[in-house]
């Protein structure tokens, strides 16, 4: 298409055929689209592109993700088989990326197309799922110029060149723009470009570009449109004809320009509006769509059309250069001067199994392409004026840093190319039924949602959810409706329907709606549209009530999990068949997340806050109570805190939690406020006093992981709980963001955000990078994961938005300018508008085009927050007042508890598995590493065929298969076999645990450990231990070799062939021994024991204090000498005073710990819970010395590595092969007295310092 005008001097014309009445009548909405606004965006056409670096791993992250890698790429495979891309991440796939992206056009959630600064149409997201990212540099504008002198100037207006060699493709076009006097400015929606001089030295050209992006706007800001306006000014002395061409050959990108069967028409309305409908197939097997090309004539403007012509190849027809050729001859006369238009309209697609929200004004039929592009023409001033309106106050407060306005703005590109879809709000259709089994939801009826919020039912919440599962299973036992995910269930009468909203998490990450992230990217949307925010949380209200038996694989393990599970907050509404089959995300789990339950209420309750809308909050409020209700089983031991369960349980999904954490529990904290608050607004009181409760109760729990300078990572004691994570405050940021009291003291706060600047921050390029997510407190980067070393762009928004609200506006500022630093500004490193979800301390990135930056958007809350009533302190609440709350709480948190799932992985398949070398065994039997063929993964078999072998290994399964800690090395399964003779075999599957044990670590480093590392590992044993003896279990064989650590320092108790169950927690009774016998290793046995008295938690503090010792000194607890009379060493340990040598260089703290722990009188000695508050193991504030750091290459590859059995007697042969040798050298060996042996009552060789041959002291 193309338009030709003749300008005239410097004069400027609307080129509006409207009458003089209607143009004043509009005068005052217009905005001049070449008068551009203060601040933008802004880069040279020719500047040079940057190569963008992705991120590396790290050998030790190569190791610890291969399996999951393995898997990944087999499932792929095996889901390309079925013709099916069916994986949220393909991280195989490779991709054509620009560093000169731009303003892409188009509304919200009808595809998108990008648009670069250099003037490339690319990154085509036309379809769901499709992305088509390499420019198709045939589509583009172009301009040609000729004066009365003669002077003639033509070219495209990008300063590319195509590869194009044909003599008759679009390689025979002009390419004549250098670009140097060219400069492209950004404001999103809104972007402009002026050619100062280029191509005419004496013409200077201003293409506007705006999309209907329009806060509050509902209708227009879903339109697939965009308007491109040209304003010429001439600076000549001679007047010149200008013809500008728009050329369209693909119009999705990819291979849709090559797919044939293409045609084209004419349309023309009354009020001058001529264009050209494209309507055009498309590659791959897509659907067709339907574009629209249009331009306004007037007496300054001629519009003429060429329907089509070959770019390329030896077709018949045009050909590019045919029409080029055509285009440059000289223009026939005519008069008049003027501004040209062109408006491109996007295209017509249908999602899935929904029509878009503009069908709801437009229709579906192709014809809507053209009134969609009229109406752009007649109203894109209006939409100018009032993104104008919008933008102008923040843009000239002189307050804010010059950076600040522009990426605020120009973030919100994701609304648009994130992969959005806005639905026309009609129910859907499933694409397929997800399930064989029964699907279900107890989201019933709005009738309920009254009840709930009736006074006179204030305290029945938990009464009303019992109820509507009852009527639920009842349903079960006839033919059910299908259930879905679909909020506008819950809308009641009178609210509309502004249908659904979904995004993407990264254009490389698959899933829509991901909770933990939108967490985050949600200001945005709660800000400039409020009505879609609630539309999802609406979908996931009705989630949270949904049961989903189907199946699916977890790429972490290889084990199947339940789709979604009722009371769970799923972790994205789907992608494939969104609403139906939620949880699309396959790496973990979710349903053990500690954030996302949490995540919602907060949610909830701030939008509930931003829109004052009641209606909303009692819809939801049952779906709030289900999901504080379903959190309470990870409050393992009832003291109103949930804890993390020793993996990435949280949207640090590779990055290791245990314990009460910084991040997790304080969203629970913060949580458990906001469900109060919401209570409170819908009329239940019972549940608001409740909850209130909780929270103070959990509140004092949180204050405990306070060092002094910061709350640590968790309280796990490993060697990681002491980072300083940069989104610690989460909690805190939330609840002051909705108005709720502050979860922790101001100055702690503060001081937390200080410590967070400092180190987090300044430390990384002199805070020219963001804030990176974990920091170690000796100034360098948290290197045990890959998330924990990366600096994430959203988070950094966040924390700087936390800083904003503690009255540090300045350091929070400073903090978001890294983003900037690294994703906008000149010198960065070409991510702009696809800011990327991280990078690492070197800038390279981690996902490209990802949702959570549009947390920006909170800081802008932070600034300007919404007027929100302010929570006041309520007096302290009693338990007796609330037990009725209680009860009910309780009871609805059983029905929703998780069972334990038997680990169903394939290790147990006959040929499923490969037996790898031995890494250690000993007189019970041997130890392998073992290959799951179906997944990958790595993990331990231990196997016994000799009775006392078997017994060994039956008390160990016996103990290990109904524990569920994180400090307790997880068994994966058994498996019983019969040799020909009849002759049993056990073998028993252990958790793979590569960090290997505190005596491998010791050697590694010298022999012993610094104390302030002692100290990290002693409460990681201590937890172990707190499990253990609340399961009326006692180790009775705890030393360094029995003890694991993981590469990021998390400790976990092993070998428990010597453990006792002595309590029976149903009964609240002692029970039977399962043996007669007592096992262990007499060196770190307690004297009690040795003398035959009854077995007792506290034979284990005994042990901890001797392998703290052992950890001290690198020496077996009682020194070198004792091992010289056998007999002697246990009488001087069961029946004389003395004492094990404390570690001289120990401090006062460490000796009193050591004390508490050697107290002979075992009635005197230390309980674990009061060890666990011990100044010892809390003294969290004091920055560690020396940072102990794994070696993944050299470190064992067995949770029971074979380093641990250096002193084993190997009482069938005592010699081993040149190939077990090397795996059966261990830390302590150069202390191996091989001739040091004593008779047992039993029969048989015994070593102190070994628990092989087990010592008998009671028959």
């Amino acid at each position: 298409m193309t338009d030709s005008t003749t300008l005239s001097g410097d004069m400027l014309i609307n080129g509006s055929n409207k009458g003089e009445e209607e143009c004043c009548k509009h005068r005052e909405v217009k905005v001049d689209p070449a008068n551009l606004p203060s601040l933008t965006w802004q880069r040279k056409l020719n500047c040079d592109d940057i190569s963008l670096s992705e991120f590396n791993l790290k050998l030790k992250e190569m190791v610890s993700m291969a399996p999951l890698g393995f898997r990944l790429w087999r499932y792929l495979q095996e889901e390309k088989a079925k013709g099916k891309d069916a994986i949220f991440i393909n991280p195989f796939m490779k991709r054509v990326y620009s560093s000169c992206q731009g303003v892409p056009i188009g509304g919200m959630g009808a595809g998108s197309i990008g648009r670069s600064f250099k003037g490339e149409f690319l990154r085509w997201q036309i379809f769901p799922r499709i992305c088509e990212d390499k420019p198709v540099l045939a589509d583009q504008f172009s301009i040609f110029v000729t004066r009365p002198n003669g002077e003639k100037y033509s070219t495209v207006l990008c300063p590319r060149t195509p590869n194009d060699s044909s003599a008759s493709g679009i390689g025979s076009w002009d390419w004549n723009l250098g670009g140097q006097n060219s400069t492209y400015h950004a404001l999103y929606p809104r972007a402009w470009t002026v050619y100062d001089g280029e191509p005419d030295p004496a013409l200077r050209i201003v293409c506007r570009q705006i999309s209907p992006f329009i806060p509050h706007n509902y209708k227009e800001s879903s339109l697939p449109t965009a308007v491109f306006t040209f304003t010429l000014h001439n600076l000549g002395k001679t007047s010149a004809d200008v013809t500008l061409v728009f050329t369209l050959a693909n119009s999705a990108g990819g291979d849709s320009g090559i797919s044939g069967h293409h045609f084209n028409s004419k349309f023309r309305t009354e009020d001058g509006v001529h264009g050209v409908l494209l309507h055009h197939m498309t590659g791959k097997e897509l659907p067709s769509v339907t574009f629209a090309i249009a331009a306004e004539e007037n007496d300054a403007v001629h519009i003429s059309e060429c329907p089509f012509f070959v770019i390329s190849g030896d077709s018949q027809g045009i050909t590019a250069k045919d029409m080029w050729d055509e285009v440059k001859k000289p223009l026939y006369p005519r008069k008049g001067r003027g501004k040209v238009c062109v408006y491109p309209t996007l295209p017509n697609p249908h999602l899935w199994d929904h029509t878009g929200r503009y069908t709801k004004f437009y229709g579906t039929m192709g014809h809507a392409a053209a009134k969609i592009a009229h109406d752009a023409i007649q109203d894109h001033t209006q939409w100018e004026s009032q993104i104008e309106e919008w933008q102008k106050p923040i843009i000239e407060d002189k307050r804010l840093p010059e950076w600040y306005p522009i990426t605020l703005f120009n973030e919100l590109y994701y609304l648009n190319a994130g992969g959005t879809i806005w639905t026309d709000g009609l129910p859907p259709v499933q694409r397929r039924l997800s399930t064989i089994e029964k699907k279900f939801s107890i989201d019933r009826s709005t009738s309920d949602v009254k009840r709930s919020a009736d006074p006179t039912h204030s305290d029945d919440t938990a009464v009303l959810i019992l109820e509507r599962m009852g009527s639920v299973l009842e349903e079960l036992q006839t033919p059910a409706s299908v259930n879905a995910a679909f909020g506008t269930n819950l809308l009641q009468k009178g609210e509309e329907n502004v249908g659904q909203f979904l995004y993407l998490e990264g254009i490389e990450y698959h899933m829509c709606n991901t909770y933990d992230v939108h967490f985050y990217a949600s200001f945005a949307l709660t800000m400039l549209f409020p009505k879609l925010e609630l539309s999802i949380q609406r979908d996931f209200a009705a989630a949270v009530m949904m049961h989903d038996p189907g199946k699916r694989m977890l790429l972490e393990d290889g084990m199947s999990a339940t789709r979604n599970v009722v009371g769970a907050l799923p972790h994205d509404i789907g992608m494939d068949d969104p609403w139906f089959e939620v949880n699309y995300y396959c790496l973990y789990n979710t349903d053990r997340w500690k954030d996302l339950n949490p995540k919602f209420v907060l949610q909830v309750y701030r939008d509930f806050v931003a829109t004052g809308d009641k209606k909303f909050a009692e819809a939801v409020w049952p779906s709030v109570y289900m999901a504080m209700a379903f959190m309470e089983q990870f409050d393992k031991d009832g003291d109103g805190m949930i804890e993390n369960e020793g993996f990435p349980d949280q949207t640090y999904d590779v990055w290791s939690v245990s314990g009460v954490s910084a991040y997790c529990g304080g969203l629970w904290l913060a949580a458990l406020q906001a469900a109060s608050a919401l209570a409170r607004e819908v009329g239940d009181k019972g549940s608001e006093d409740y909850f209130w409760f909780k929270f103070q109760k959990a509140k004092e729990v949180y204050e405990k992981l306070w060092n002094g300078s910061y709350f640590n990572y968790d309280n796990s004691g490993s060697a990681v709980s002491s980072s300083i994570q940069a989104d610690q405050l989460a909690g805190q940021w939330y609840a002051r963001a909705c108005g709720l009291l502050p979860i922790v003291d101001e100055e702690k706060a503060k001081t937390a955000l200080e410590t967070v600047f400092n180190f987090n921050v300044m430390k990384v390029k002199d805070g020219t990078r963001g804030a990176v997510n974990g920091m170690r407190p000796n100034g360098e980067p948290d290197s045990s994961s890959l998330q924990s070393r990366e600096i994430w762009s959203g988070v950094t928004y966040a924390v700087a938005a936390a800083m904003i609200q503690e009255d540090m506006a300045d350091t929070g500022f400073k903090t978001a300018a890294g983003v900037y630093e690294t994703v906008w500004s000149e010198n960065g490193f070409g991510y702009a508008f696809q800011t990327p979800e991280g990078w690492n301390t070197e800038g390279r990135y981690r996902a490209l085009g990802y949702m959570r930056p549009l947390a920006i958007w909170a800081m802008q809350w932070a600034l300007n927050p919404p007027k929100i009533p302010k929570q006041e302190m309520k007096p302290k609440l009693e338990a007796d007042s609330l037990s009725r709350q209680h009860a009910g709480f309780q009871t609805v948190a059983r029905f929703l508890k998780l069972p334990i799932e038997k680990d169903a992985r394939s290790v147990f398949q006959p040929n499923k598995w490969l037996k790898g070398k031995v890494i250690g065994s000993g007189s019970f039997g041997s130890i392998h590493l073992a290959m799951d063929k179906v997944t990958g993964g790595l993990f331990v078999l231990k196997s016994a065929e000799s009775e006392a072998g078997l017994q060994c290994l039956e008390n160990e399964v016996e103990i290990l298969e109904n524990s569920d800690s994180p400090h307790i090395v997880k068994f994966i399964g058994k498996d019983l076999s019969f040799e020909a003779n009849g002759k049993r075999k056990l073998s028993l599957f252990l958790e793979y645990v590569i960090g290997g044990s505190l005596a491998d670590v010791a050697e590694k480093f010298g022999g012993s450990l610094d104390e302030e590392v002692i100290c990290l590992y002693t409460r990681g044993i201590l937890q172990g231990l707190k499990y253990l003896h609340e399961n009326g279990i006692v180790h009775c064989d705890l030393k360094c070799k029995n003890i694991l650590l993981s590469t990021s320092g998390e400790i976990k108790l092993a070998d428990f062939g010597c453990a006792k169950r002595i309590k029976d927690n149903k009964a609240n009774d002692s029970t039977k021994s399962l043996s007669k016998s007592i096992g262990g290793t007499p060196l770190w046995m307690a004297p009690e024991i040795l003398r035959n008295e009854e077995l007792d938690f506290a034979a284990d503090i005994w042990s901890l204090g001797c392998t703290i010792i052992e950890m001290a000194t690198g020496k077996t607890p009682w020194g070198g000498d004792i091992r010289s009379n056998p007999l002697a060493a246990v009488l001087k340990i069961s029946c004389s005073n003395e004492m094990p040598q404390f570690p001289s260089h120990f401090s006062d703290v460490g000796l009193d710990f050591l004390a508490k722990c050697l107290e002979r009188d075992s009635k005197k000695r230390w309980k674990v819970e009061q060890l666990l508050d011990h100044p010892f193991v809390t003294k969290g504030s004091e920055k560690i010395k020396n940072l102990v750091k794994i070696d993944v290459a050299s470190t064992p590859a067995s949770v029971l590595d074979g380093r641990i059995f250096s002193e084993m007697d190997f009482s069938d042969d005592q010699s081993s092969s040149d190939e077990h040798e090397s795996v059966t050298r261990f830390a302590f060996s150069k202390r191996r007295d091989p001739e040091f042996w004593i008779t047992t009552t039993g029969g048989g060789k015994m070593d102190l310092e070994s628990s092989e041959s087990w010592i008998n002291v009671r028959n």
